[in-house]
């Protein structure tokens, strides 16, 4: 028979008589809360009715035993009447009370929200807003650094559209709580001035924490299960994430357990968790690439090749894709190459990306395969390809560059156009045959012969 049961916290700090009715529900059950961590602990006791009721105190100390010196009068006056500290959730005092019909710790409804009130108005309002901005600055550079293929990367792949929509409306449900303690107070004092009991306080801001908490990782299972080479490493980096919190947490407990003064806590704490978030930025996922570079978590494994120059010694790690067309296709052969794939499916498109590439150099070989699962869709694919590949001159699009129909006869396909720059025809091609887009971007020197052309169709266009 399990001793202790673990929960996760879907309450908000702010809603005191939600936790009370919880906990007394649980006690009911025969769980009686234990201590406030990461998760949210329950020990078995006998069932009983157990009355709780939480009080704010702004003078509790969150890290200090027994709630601090500054709060040691409150908790010796509720232990005359009979309520016993059963927890301490930063701030706020719960305590509980076996007898029926217990003395109220406070019975003026005003005290108890401007009490309330200054420990709210403090960091949990201040620290949210905080992080908020910093997540909103953070996802502003993303997408500024986001690759140009965005678009269709969010139409061939429904995991990440998820994942950057949940980026864009983080600083919004991180700020749902703060706002929705603001607009439950004012509710609030209207009630107390017209003598009115509390409202209660709202649980979507706490329940849309835990879905989008939960839908973060079902897609990150599901983008581990569907392209484990880049997904598992991420699944593990994230475990990695929560080990180093339940560790940082872990310490704090057991510090505050020890009596240790509350700002040594914090400072032990706060050193604990730096070393390890270094050790694991800076060791455990470069550890992780490392290893998806070698195939350890599927896909090709690939190859370590060193340059040494005045510069000093370069490494680059050529891949071993398998692609659908290569070079050597092609009647080109020799030198190191690298083949890289990439490959997205949804609902509405099906992308191949794919790369041949000498080492230490960029690729002088690349082509895209868009398969439109919705006919209405590809002109609208065309143009995301078009702009995705577009020609740069000082950071802008070069107007210079231009599709134009290609030579008749060339290209067997229902549209075929090239790039031309400055009047200049490139070895880029625009092509389109039924339902399939491809972007191709030949080598200069490559000669595009008949056979070769026939070569690309056929293994390009499914």
């Amino acid at each position: 028979m399990r001793r202790h049961r673990y929960r996760l916290n879907l309450f908000s700090y702010c809603d005191a008589q939600g936790v009370c009715r919880r906990l007394e529900r649980m006690a009911a059950k025969g769980w009686q809360l234990d201590d406030i961590g990461l998760l949210w602990r329950y020990r078995r006791a006998p069932a009983q009715a157990l009355t709780y009721e939480a009080v704010y105190c702004d003078d509790a100390e969150p890290l200090a035993p027994h709630a601090g010196e500054g709060a040691q009068p409150l908790v010796d006056y509720c232990a005359q009447e009979r309520w016993e500290l059963a927890a301490q959730w930063r701030q706020m005092l719960i305590f509980s009370n076996p007898y029926p019909e217990p003395v109220p710790i406070e019975t003026d409804p005003q005290v108890q929200l401007d009490a309330m009130h200054r420990v709210m108005a403090g960091r949990p309002l201040i620290a949210p807003v905080l992080l908020a901005l910093v997540v909103a600055v953070f996802g502003a550079l993303l997408l500024f650094w986001l690759p140009d293929s965005l678009p269709l990367l969010l139409l061939s792949d429904i995991s990440l559209a998820l994942s950057l929509l949940l980026l864009c409306l983080l600083p919004i449900l991180i700020l749902m709580d703060p706002l929705a303690y603001l607009w439950w107070h004012r509710r609030a004092r209207r009630a107390v001035a017209l003598g009115e009991p509390w409202p209660p306080f709202f649980r979507w801001p706490a329940v849309a924490t835990g879905v989008t908490a939960a839908l973060l990782a079902v897609l990150l299972v599901v983008n581990a299960t569907l392209n484990p080479a880049d997904g598992l490493p991420t699944v593990l980096g994230a475990l990695g994430v929560l080990l180093v919190l339940s560790i940082f947490y872990a310490v704090r407990r057991l510090m505050r357990h020890l009596g240790t003064a509350s700002w040594l806590n914090q400072a032990v704490s706060l050193l604990v968790l730096v070393v390890l978030w270094s050790v694991l930025w800076q060791a455990v996922l470069p550890w992780l690439r490392d290893l998806g570079a070698q195939g350890v978590f599927g896909g090709s494994p690939a190859e370590a090749v060193t340059l040494t120059s005045d510069r000093g010694a370069e490494t680059d790690l050529l891949r071993r894709d398998a692609l659908p067309l290569t070079l050597e296709d092609l009647g080109v052969s020799g030198g190191q190459w690298s083949y890289e794939l990439e490959q997205h499916a949804s609902p509405l498109l099906s992308l191949t990306s794919a790369q041949q590439r000498p080492a230490f150099s960029n690729a002088s070989f690349t082509y895209e395969i868009a398969q439109v699962r919705i006919p209405g869709l590809i002109p609208w694919v065309q143009e995301l390809i078009t702009e995705c590949h577009r020609d740069q001159l000082n950071l802008q699009p070069d107007p210079r560059s231009t599709y134009r129909p290609a030579p008749d006869g060339l290209w067997p396909v229902e549209q075929a156009l090239q790039r031309y720059r400055g009047g200049q025809a490139l070895s880029v091609y625009l092509l389109r045959d039924g339902d399939t887009v491809v972007y191709l971007s030949l080598p200069d020197d490559l000669s595009l012969t008949p056979a070769a052309v026939d070569t690309i169709c056929e293994k390009l266009f499914p």
